[in-house]
């Protein structure tokens, strides 16, 4: 369900670059140009390639780049501060998205950790246990065994 989340917002960061980009040619001062549009939409499908893979980490670092492409076309005049409100806005979704996923494996991921190590403990117990018994076993063995021990020839076992 998450992982749908964030390809949608994806696909609404992917619609909005490419509008800007779309619409270049047809307004006399563009929202973005042509070469920022197409840096944008592939970072954007680098983001979207490893959100889909299950790799919230590397989307997020890929997003990371995205934002450093988008700032640096604002600066440089390539996005108009309009179409970097709504494309940033986008960008702000994704990677809330993206962070709650790495939260979660996070948190799956530490949770199967102490799970394996309760369930190691409870091993090592029953191990200690064990061996303890066969200590026991062995030490009551030795103890009923040898010289003066058991039954005597004379004697039948079982009768006084």
């Amino acid at each position: 369900m998450r992982r749908r989340t964030v390809t949608s917002r994806l696909a609404a960061l992917v619609l909005a670059a490419a509008l800007g980009g779309g619409l270049a040619g047809c307004a006399p001062a563009p929202d973005v140009s042509e070469s920022a549009a197409t840096g944008l939409q592939s970072s954007v499908q680098l983001v979207a390639q490893h959100a889909a893979a299950g790799d919230p980490a590397a989307a997020v670092a890929a997003l990371d780049s995205l934002q450093s492409q988008l700032d640096a076309a604002v600066a440089s005049g390539d996005v108009s501060g309009d179409r970097s409100e709504v494309i940033q806005a986008k960008i702000d979704a994704v990677r809330a998205d993206l962070q709650q996923q790495v939260a979660d494996a996070e948190a799956a991921a530490a949770a199967k950790a102490e799970a394996d190590a309760a369930a190691a403990e409870a091993q090592r117990i029953v191990d200690e246990q064990a061996e303890a018994q066969r200590l026991a076993d062995e030490k009551a063995a030795r103890e009923n065994s040898g010289p003066g021990k058991g039954p005597k020839k004379d004697e039948k076992p079982g009768k006084d």
